[in-house]
């Protein structure tokens, strides 16, 4: 710039004729030097000194790149202040050169004005400075003491024709007239604090020449020798040779508190050349030592003048809110101040920062003073950053300590909360939370709200909360709207009056939501009825279909509660499966879709105690229906029936429940670290008082409600085995709704299923969503545990159930393990989270298909068993047997028969339940057994039709009747009769049920006769069937089989069958036998039912060697029939064909049955020859109806093997130990007994006569 104004003036002129352009070209070189001076930096940046860098404060969050930014801002700031003094200092070194490269004559007031006019004005003035000043050195040499002629007491080198301009003239000439009321020149100096005129001195220094004058007037005239301050720098340049700079001054040109100082540059009279002035350091080889000062260029400089315009553009870092820069100039002269002793301080000069409006002088007068004043003595400035540099000022060494102290300010994510003062104050930054946009940058005042949070000001700050919908606040500015649509209030919740909130605004209530909700209540008033209905029924046997379906959709409906309860958590599940347990949120009562608000109900605390009355309607209704039911049909339902249904109500909602009533428990955090209620947000948990009622509300009621509830099944699995004990029938039927689930051996798995339920819709109500790791731990212990007790226990009452559970359990636990893995992660991605939903899918379809599949089996499916054989194993087995026999070929489907079909006890009601008929065979121990009685029972509650039939031929009168009945009703009080207990079969529903059974006429079957089996066969026909007509090929067999003309001589057979006819027992398994016989041979078997001996004769005697089938049974040996068959059989034919056959347990004769017989006329030598043959075992009564067969089988090949014997004497003997005879005495008798006794129904004849053919006598008897 000085350059350019150099040039200016140059080309421009006119100047004086001793300034001609040739001169003034050649002043340019030296012009020249000192402007490229200016660019050669003699400082650089620094680290402070302690007396600077009291505090410097961290700051964490600033980038590397930021940090190198601010140093590149701290190292402009010292290259900009290094260039505007050395352009400065360089003009006025310009000056000084002018000044002594012309002689004294020239100096005049038009050449010096010439120097110091702006370039604008035709001038080369291109400084900062304040004024730069030409002072003469004045001796008082006797002139008058008020140096009225001042002027002319000066030498004539020193005559300025500046007096002769009359506007400067008059500016100072009314300056004077103001101050002291005199308009002539005149010195003045400073006394305490005032203008005054200048006392009488040896010498003075008066401010002759001064630009501009415009706000210099005061200066003219000012003795600098009046001010001791001034008068030691004056001093020093002197003894220096050379330009030095005072301390700390207040310009007299200043009007407000603004610090510089004056740079003089002494002038000495050359002794060579009077006309001239020179400069000593300037000559070369001077010789001079003590050179007379003649007068002096002095420079006013404020500090702020000099570095306020180049730092302007500087001081901004970043244009971060709060943030601000600070540059103070400090000062230590380089020479002795006026106490010598004293070390030289740094003194404030001056201060500049982006904060303060430089142009407001008010504020710079304080900040000025504050830091003069205050903060001199003791420095305590802070910043974030702090830099240094150090420039030197004059010839004497004196220095200026730059320091750059820097805020960084709000970072990205902060935002401003209170700004600092510079130097003094760090700004205070608030961490942007959650839900807001900080930038950090000044142009952004205030954060913006993301969308989804709501935000407002308390005590100072910005608090933000988070906004549930996401949708009811956009977001956006703080000051402005923050809510969608017509929402208003705290947190986006409040509507108008007669709307309701949406998801993006608020909607009119209308009639239609009025109707949804008499709607939404009339339909479930209507399924509690239903289900009532169903559920106060008397007795625990109900249709093993229908329980089955009842119990698949309670795990159904337990398994949609649980997942319920997972979207109560802060799990990440991702779309889709986020969206379905967001439905399934429904579960927990969250009836908020009803609009309560449109009734007028919008206090939170009135809508939650509505959904805690539920439970309380629910149960009223349940009594409403019992009442009317028990009004209508008094025998269908009782107290223990409505017991049960408060229960089932109780059981199927449990979770849901427990979701419902622990809801002001769940809270969720907002990004201030606050708390609001999940169910309705806008109430903070802990501070708003609607939350401390609800809460207390809530304790009551889960005492009430759960720990009653949870209380009531600790006593029913508690009190149960004590009320087994003691016949306690209507603490079954009361807790029919624990107990009729699991098996009677893990009666106690309610409690665990009760718990299990509790722990998993309480962990994410109560444990808060932030400490997510301790909820998934506690979820998957809750579905884990029980999961391993049920594969451990499958305590449901059937398997189909156990494995459903398992499988819903095993969806759960995956799920659960899925979504722990979100708890510090991301959410899960939509991949997995469709394979959760297929996996849910699957248990829904699982479960409701079962139930459905059920349902439908129970409604449309044909019964598994046409009928069902309910009898007395040790009076009736083989009567059983061979009814189920005829009525199996009659009906032509499976027929059920324990040791045929029963695997597992705990399904032998449901057996009952899946047939079509039951069959009571009467004997004398019939209700004498649990079994039976609750298999009657059962039949008579499912409405399966039943008969008794009577085995002894005759019909019972109403005296047996009565005490078969009453031998049943004791049956339910005795120990024998707690085995039903489960089954909440009493004394009353055994009578019940005994009564209905024999309503119906009893069936006789009787097998002592012809006629008798033909009109037992028929009789049992009719009462399967409900048909008279008889006329069909199986009935027409099964008559043929038993018709009259068998034992006729015409009648062929492929042998006869003789069994004991007093023993009905033996009938009907030679009965078994003969059916058996025939369908496997397609022959004819013939058995002796009349026992006449003419028929037997007629019929043996036309075969030489009849084929004869003996059954010995139990009461063989003492039938007088029996033994008189045998007899003669024996005595009749020399070689009898007789094949034994043992029935069931019975042994070989004994020497006391050879007696019996020979008592009955038959040879002893005869019957030991009819058993040396193996006898064959069948088992009618014990063995399933497979083995029976097998059994047959081998006395077909038998018999087959009989028939290839007539021919030969030869014959298997059996060779018994000791004796080498058969049965001689009673130990072979006996030890033959214990043979065939363990032998059982061990098959393989060939077995037997490979052990007697070679075997000794120890493994013939193991044989």
């Amino acid at each position: 710039p000085f350059v350019v104004s150099l040039t200016v003036a140059v080309v421009s002129g006119p100047l004086p004729s001793c300034f001609s352009a040739t001169r003034m070209r050649a002043m340019l070189p030296v012009a020249c030097a000192s402007f490229w001076a200016a660019f050669i930096r003699c400082g650089a940046l620094e680290e402070c000194p302690a007396d600077f860098a009291r505090y410097v404060s961290p700051r964490s969050g600033v980038s590397q790149d930021t940090l190198e930014a601010m140093s590149l801002v701290s190292a402009d700031i010292e290259r900009s202040v290094d260039v505007a003094m050395r352009l400065d200092f360089a003009y006025y070194d310009n000056f000084v050169n002018l000044i002594v490269s012309v002689p004294k004559s020239v100096v005049t007031g038009a050449v010096l004005d010439t120097f110091t006019l702006t370039p604008n004005q035709g001038g080369l003035f291109s400084s900062s400075m304040k004024a730069i000043s030409f002072i003469p050195r004045v001796l008082h040499n006797n002139t008058d003491p008020q140096f009225a002629s001042i002027a002319l007491n000066r030498s004539a080198l020193e005559q300025d024709p500046w007096w002769n301009n009359e506007v400067k003239t008059d500016l100072y000439t009314q300056w004077r007239s103001e101050l002291f009321g005199v308009s002539h020149y005149g010195l003045t100096e400073v006394s305490d604090g005032a203008r005054v005129e200048r006392s009488e001195v040896q010498e003075y220094f008066p401010v002759h020449y001064i630009y501009p004058l415009q706000g210099n007037v005061p200066a003219v005239g000012f003795d600098l020798a009046s001010s001791a301050v001034r008068k030691n720098a004056i001093q020093t340049a002197e003894r220096n040779l050379g330009k030095v700079v005072t301390g700390r001054i207040r310009a007299v040109q200043s009007t407000y508190e603004q610090y510089g100082f004056l740079m003089f540059y002494p002038l000495f009279n050359n002794p060579s050349d009077l006309a001239r002035f020179y400069s000593p350091q300037r000559v070369a080889n001077d010789e001079t030592t003590k050179p007379f000062t003649s007068a002096l260029v002095s420079a006013v400089y404020v500090v702020q003048d000099l570095l306020g315009k180049i730092l302007s553009s500087t001081l901004r870092f970043a244009g971060r809110a709060g943030s601000w820069t600070l540059v103070l100039v400090f000062q230590k002269l380089g020479y002795p101040g006026l106490d010598p002793d004293a070390p030289n301080q740094w003194e404030y000069m001056a201060g500049f920062s982006d904060m303060i409006n430089s142009s407001n002088e008010t504020l710079m007068a304080e900040f000025n003073a504050d830091w003069k004043n205050n903060r001199e003595k003791d420095l305590n400035i802070v910043g974030h950053k702090m830099d240094c540099a150090t420039q030197h000022v004059d010839d004497s060494g004196s220095e200026w300590k730059l320091v750059i102290a820097v805020d960084f300010g709000c970072q990205n994510g902060e935002y401003l909360i209170e700004e600092g003062e510079p130097g003094k104050r760090l700004s205070r930054c608030g961490v942007c939370s959650p839900g807001l946009f900080c930038s950090g940058q000044a142009s952004q005042s205030i954060p913006e709200v993301n969308k989804g949070f709501f935000s407002q000001l308390e005590d100072g700050e910005y608090m933000v909360y988070e906004c549930r919908p996401a949708t009811a606040c956009p977001g956006g500015v703080l000051t402005g709207k923050q809510c969608a649509g017509s929402r208003e209030g705290f947190l986006c919740s409040e509507c108008p009056d007669g709307s309701f909130a949406t998801e993006d605004g608020c909607e009119r209530c209308g009639s239609e939501r009025l109707a949804a909700m008499v709607f939404s209540a009339l339909l479930g008033m209507l399924l509690v009825v239903l289900f009532s209905l169903g559920a106060l029924g008397k007795s625990g046997m109900q249709n093993p279909l229908s329980l089955t379906s009842s119990l698949a959709v309670g795990q159904l409906v337990a398994f949609l509660q649980v997942l319920a309860s997972f979207g109560k958590t802060d799990m990440k599940w991702g779309f889709p499966t986020s969206a379905v347990l967001e439905l399934l949120g429904l579960l927990s009562l969250d009836l908020s879709v009803l609009r309560f608000e449109c009734a007028g109900i919008r206090e939170p605390q009135a809508q939650y105690l509505m959904v805690m009355c539920i439970p309380l309607v629910a149960i009223c209704l349940l009594v409403i229906t019992y009442r009317v039911c028990r009004s209508v049909v008094p025998h269908l339902t009782n107290t223990a029936g409505l017991f049960n249904g408060v229960g089932q109500i109780m059981s199927l909602m449990f979770i849901t429940l427990v979701l419902a009533v622990l809801s002001p428990f769940q809270c969720f955090v907002h990004p201030n670290g606050r708390r609001s209620l999940v169910a309705h947000p806008e109430i903070l948990c802990g501070i708003d008082p609607a939350h401390t009622v609800m809460v207390t509300g809530a304790c009551i009621i889960a005492v009430v409600y759960l720990g009653g509830f949870m209380c009531l099944v600790l006593y029913a699995t508690w009190s149960y085995p004590n009320a087994i004990v003691k016949g306690n029938v209507s603490f079954l039927a009361r807790y029919r709704f624990l107990l009729i689930r699991w098996k009677p051996d893990v009666y106690w798995f309610s409690m665990v299923l009760v718990v299990r339920n509790f722990c998993i819709a309480t962990v994410p109500m109560v444990i808060p969503n932030e400490h997510g790791s301790v909820i998934a731990f506690l979820l998957i212990g809750a579905v884990s545990i029980p999961l391993g007790a049920k594969l451990r226990f499958l305590p449901w009452r059937n398997g189909a159930l156990n494995g459903l559970n398992i499988v819903l359990d095993a969806v759960l636990l995956m799920l659960v393990v899925a979504g722990s893995l979100t708890i510090h992660g991301p959410a899960i991605g939509s991949s997995l989270s469709i394979l959760l939903l297929v996996a849910i899918s699957l248990g829904l379809a699982s479960a409701g298909g079962f139930a459905v599949a059920k349902l439908y089996q129970m409604k449309f499916r044909k019964k598994t068993f046409s009928g069902f054989i309910s009898h007395h194993k040790a009076s009736s087995a083989c009567s059983a047997r061979f009814i189920k026999l005829v009525l199996s070929r009659l009906v032509g489907g499976n027929v059920f028969l324990d040791v045929d079909n029963l695997l597992d006890l705990s399904t032998l009601f449901d057996a009952v339940r899946d047939s079509s008929i039951l069959l009571v065979l009467l004997s004398r121990e019939t209700f004498r057994r649990p079994w039976i009685v609750g298999e009657v029972v059962c039949a008579h509650t499912s409405s399966v039709q039943m008969h008794a039939v009577a085995l002894s031929g005759g019909s019972l009168d109403a005296e047996e009747v009565h005490l078969a009945r009453l031998s049943a009703m004791e049956l339910a009080t005795e120990d024998q009769g707690k085995q039903l207990m489960p089954f909440s079969v009493g004394k009353e529903e055994v009578a019940e049920a005994v009564d209905a059974l024999f309503k119906k006429p009893v069936l006789l079957f009787c097998l002592s006769s012809k006629v008798k089996v033909n009109e037992s066969i028929s009789s049992l026909h009719l009462a399967v069937t409900g048909s008279g007509t008889l006329q069909n090929a199986v009935f027409a067999t099964l008559r043929k089989s038993f018709s009259e003309d068998h034992l006729k001589p015409e009648a062929e057979g492929e042998a006869v069958i003789i069994a004991d006819r007093s023993d009905t027992e033996a009938l009907a398994a030679a009965s078994v036998i003969k059916l058996l016989l025939q369908e496997l041979t397609q022959k004819s078997f013939l058995l002796d039912l009349e026992g006449s001996s003419a028929a037997l004769e007629r019929h043996m005697l036309k075969d030489s060697q009849p084929m004869v089938i003996l059954q010995i049974s139990s009461g063989t040996w003492s039938s007088a029939n029996q033994l008189k068959t045998i007899a003669w059989i024996s005595n009749m034919f020399q070689r009898p064909l007789v094949m034994p056959v043992l029935l069931d347990d019975v042994v070989v004769p004994s020497q006391k049955d050879f007696e019996t017989f020979t008592q009955s006329g038959g040879q002893v030598s005869q019957l030991k020859q009819i058993f040396r043959r193996i006898a064959i075992r069948i088992s009618v009564s014990f063995a399933p109806q497979t083995i029976l067969q097998a059994s047959v089988s081998r006395l077909v090949k038998a018999i087959d093997g009989m028939a290839a014997e007539s021919r030969s004497t030869s014959s298997v003997a059996i060779a018994l130990p000791q004796t080498g005879s058969l049965m001689d005495e009673n130990e072979a008798a006996n030890e033959a007994k214990a043979s065939w006794v363990s032998l059982d129904w061990l098959p393989a004849v060939e077995t037997y006569k490979e052990c007697l053919q070679s075997s000794s006598t120890a493994s013939a008897r193991l044989a």
